[in-house]
Protein backbone atom coordinates (compact mmCIF):
# COMPACT_ATOMS: atom_id res chain seq x y z
CA UNK A 1 0.00 0.00 0.00
CA UNK A 2 3.24 2.47 1.14
CA UNK A 3 4.88 1.36 -2.53
CA UNK A 4 1.57 2.20 -4.41
CA UNK A 5 0.97 5.55 -2.67
CA UNK A 6 4.62 6.58 -3.49
CA UNK A 7 4.52 5.65 -6.99
CA UNK A 8 1.41 7.54 -7.28
CA UNK A 9 2.68 10.53 -5.35
CA UNK A 10 5.75 10.09 -7.49
CA UNK A 11 3.37 10.22 -10.97
CA UNK A 12 1.32 13.22 -10.17
CA UNK A 13 4.19 15.23 -9.07
CA UNK A 14 6.34 14.33 -12.77
CA UNK A 15 3.21 14.97 -14.85
CA UNK A 16 1.41 18.19 -12.58
CA UNK A 17 -1.90 16.75 -13.25
CA UNK A 18 -4.71 17.76 -11.50
CA UNK A 19 -6.38 14.49 -11.67
CA UNK A 20 -10.22 14.18 -9.82
CA UNK A 21 -11.12 11.11 -7.92
CA UNK A 22 -14.68 10.67 -7.10
CA UNK A 23 -13.93 12.33 -3.63
CA UNK A 24 -12.34 15.46 -5.27
CA UNK A 25 -9.26 17.01 -6.27
CA UNK A 26 -6.46 14.81 -4.90
CA UNK A 27 -4.66 16.79 -1.89
CA UNK A 28 -1.53 14.10 -1.56
CA UNK A 29 1.13 16.19 -0.22
CA UNK A 30 4.76 15.16 0.20
CA UNK A 31 6.42 15.93 3.28
CA UNK A 32 10.06 16.12 4.10
CA UNK A 33 11.54 15.73 7.99
CA UNK A 34 15.11 15.02 7.39
CA UNK A 35 16.88 18.07 7.09
CA UNK A 36 14.58 21.47 6.90
CA UNK A 37 11.09 20.66 7.61
CA UNK A 38 9.53 20.84 3.81
CA UNK A 39 5.62 20.12 2.70
CA UNK A 40 4.90 20.42 -1.14
CA UNK A 41 1.47 19.56 -2.82
CA UNK A 42 0.83 17.42 -5.13
CA UNK A 43 1.53 20.61 -8.01
CA UNK A 44 4.76 20.48 -6.60
CA UNK A 45 4.56 23.98 -4.91
CA UNK A 46 6.15 24.39 -1.31
CA UNK A 47 4.09 25.59 1.12
CA UNK A 48 5.19 28.78 2.55
CA UNK A 49 4.96 29.73 6.12
CA UNK A 50 4.05 33.34 7.07
CA UNK A 51 5.77 32.73 10.37
CA UNK A 52 8.13 29.94 12.25
CA UNK A 53 5.80 29.09 14.89
CA UNK A 54 3.57 28.08 12.30
CA UNK A 55 5.99 26.14 10.44
CA UNK A 56 6.88 24.31 13.61
CA UNK A 57 3.55 23.55 14.65
CA UNK A 58 2.86 21.52 11.57
CA UNK A 59 6.15 19.45 12.09
CA UNK A 60 4.88 18.53 15.70
CA UNK A 61 1.94 17.92 14.71
CA UNK A 62 3.15 15.67 11.67
CA UNK A 63 5.80 14.46 13.82
CA UNK A 64 2.47 13.21 15.99
CA UNK A 65 1.39 11.23 12.72
CA UNK A 66 -2.21 11.53 13.13
CA UNK A 67 -2.82 11.16 16.32
CA UNK A 68 -4.69 14.00 18.56
CA UNK A 69 -2.04 16.20 20.70
CA UNK A 70 -4.05 18.33 23.73
CA UNK A 71 -3.78 22.04 23.95
CA UNK A 72 -1.55 21.77 26.80
CA UNK A 73 0.75 19.52 25.59
CA UNK A 74 1.39 21.63 22.56
CA UNK A 75 1.79 24.72 24.90
CA UNK A 76 4.10 23.23 27.00
CA UNK A 77 6.23 21.78 24.24
CA UNK A 78 6.36 24.44 21.57
CA UNK A 79 5.95 27.88 24.18
CA UNK A 80 7.65 26.04 27.59
CA UNK A 81 7.62 28.26 30.25
CA UNK A 82 5.27 31.10 28.77
CA UNK A 83 2.27 32.95 30.20
CA UNK A 84 -0.69 30.38 29.66
CA UNK A 85 -2.87 32.79 28.68
CA UNK A 86 -0.44 34.81 26.25
CA UNK A 87 0.52 30.92 25.06
CA UNK A 88 -3.22 30.07 24.26
CA UNK A 89 -3.50 33.45 22.56
CA UNK A 90 -0.88 32.16 20.38
CA UNK A 91 -1.77 29.06 19.89
CA UNK A 92 -4.84 29.99 18.19
CA UNK A 93 -3.80 32.56 16.18
CA UNK A 94 -0.86 30.35 15.07
CA UNK A 95 -3.32 27.66 14.50
CA UNK A 96 -5.29 30.34 12.25
CA UNK A 97 -2.68 31.90 10.43
CA UNK A 98 -1.44 27.68 9.36
CA UNK A 99 -4.80 27.08 7.90
CA UNK A 100 -4.39 30.13 5.85
CA UNK A 101 -0.49 28.95 4.80
CA UNK A 102 -2.47 25.40 4.06
CA UNK A 103 -5.26 26.83 2.34
CA UNK A 104 -3.25 28.85 0.02
CA UNK A 105 -1.66 26.00 -1.53
CA UNK A 106 -4.72 24.10 -1.94
CA UNK A 107 -4.53 21.91 1.19
CA UNK A 108 -8.39 22.77 2.93
CA UNK A 109 -8.85 21.85 6.44
CA UNK A 110 -6.25 19.12 7.34
CA UNK A 111 -5.97 20.91 10.79
CA UNK A 112 -8.47 18.93 13.09
CA UNK A 113 -9.72 20.40 16.53
CA UNK A 114 -11.58 18.68 19.65
CA UNK A 115 -13.27 20.24 22.47
CA UNK A 116 -13.62 17.29 24.40
CA UNK A 117 -11.01 17.01 27.69
CA UNK A 118 -9.50 20.98 26.99
CA UNK A 119 -9.28 20.30 23.48
CA UNK A 120 -6.79 18.87 20.72
CA UNK A 121 -5.15 19.10 17.38
CA UNK A 122 -4.49 16.66 14.79
CA UNK A 123 -3.70 16.44 10.93
CA UNK A 124 -5.84 14.71 8.89
CA UNK A 125 -4.31 14.78 5.51
CA UNK A 126 -3.27 12.53 2.72
CA UNK A 127 0.61 11.97 2.53
CA UNK A 128 1.50 10.34 -0.29
CA UNK A 129 5.45 10.55 0.45
CA UNK A 130 6.75 11.38 3.99
CA UNK A 131 10.69 10.65 3.78
CA UNK A 132 10.62 9.76 7.38
CA UNK A 133 8.26 6.75 6.32
CA UNK A 134 10.43 5.79 3.33
CA UNK A 135 13.84 5.69 5.75
CA UNK A 136 12.00 3.49 8.49
CA UNK A 137 10.81 1.04 5.63
CA UNK A 138 14.23 1.11 4.23
CA UNK A 139 16.02 0.42 7.22
CA UNK A 140 13.47 -2.15 8.39
CA UNK A 141 14.12 -4.14 4.70
CA UNK A 142 17.89 -3.55 5.37
CA UNK A 143 17.60 -5.71 9.11
CA UNK A 144 15.48 -8.09 7.32
CA UNK A 145 17.47 -9.05 4.24
CA UNK A 146 20.97 -7.41 4.99
CA UNK A 147 20.78 -5.45 1.57
CA UNK A 148 23.49 -2.92 1.06
CA UNK A 149 21.04 -1.69 -1.63
CA UNK A 150 18.53 -0.84 1.16
CA UNK A 151 21.48 0.53 3.73
CA UNK A 152 22.49 3.22 0.93
CA UNK A 153 18.72 4.18 0.45
CA UNK A 154 18.15 4.72 3.76
CA UNK A 155 21.42 7.06 4.23
CA UNK A 156 20.21 8.78 1.08
CA UNK A 157 16.91 10.03 3.01
CA UNK A 158 18.35 10.31 5.98
CA UNK A 159 20.37 13.25 4.69
CA UNK A 160 21.81 15.96 7.21
CA UNK A 161 19.56 14.13 10.04
CA UNK A 162 15.54 14.30 11.07
CA UNK A 163 14.64 17.83 11.67
CA UNK A 164 18.70 18.92 11.16
CA UNK A 165 19.00 22.38 12.60
CA UNK A 166 15.49 23.26 13.61
CA UNK A 167 15.94 23.73 17.32
CA UNK A 168 12.76 21.90 18.03
CA UNK A 169 13.15 20.57 21.63
CA UNK A 170 10.55 18.08 20.84
CA UNK A 171 11.94 16.69 18.48
CA UNK A 172 15.27 15.45 20.30
CA UNK A 173 14.12 12.24 21.51
CA UNK A 174 13.30 10.79 17.60
CA UNK A 175 16.10 12.76 16.21
CA UNK A 176 18.51 10.51 18.73
CA UNK A 177 16.35 7.54 17.84
CA UNK A 178 16.42 7.67 14.12
CA UNK A 179 20.65 8.47 14.41
CA UNK A 180 21.23 5.40 16.54
CA UNK A 181 20.15 3.28 13.17
CA UNK A 182 21.54 5.64 11.01
CA UNK A 183 25.19 4.65 12.89
CA UNK A 184 24.10 1.30 12.34
CA UNK A 185 23.88 1.41 8.68
CA UNK A 186 26.96 3.48 8.46
CA UNK A 187 28.74 0.74 10.09
CA UNK A 188 27.24 -1.53 7.91
CA UNK A 189 28.46 0.35 4.63
CA UNK A 190 31.85 0.72 5.86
Amino acid sequence: KEDLSRTIGRFVKRKGRDDIREDGPIQGISVYSFGQFTVTTHTGAQVRFRNSKGKELLAYLHHHRGKPVGKAQIMEDIWYGRDVERTQVNLHSTIYQLRKDLESCGLTDPIKQTKIAGGSYCLNWDVLFDDSVAYENEVRQFKRASSLTHALKAVQLYGGGYMAGSGYGWAAPRQAELELGYTELLEFIV
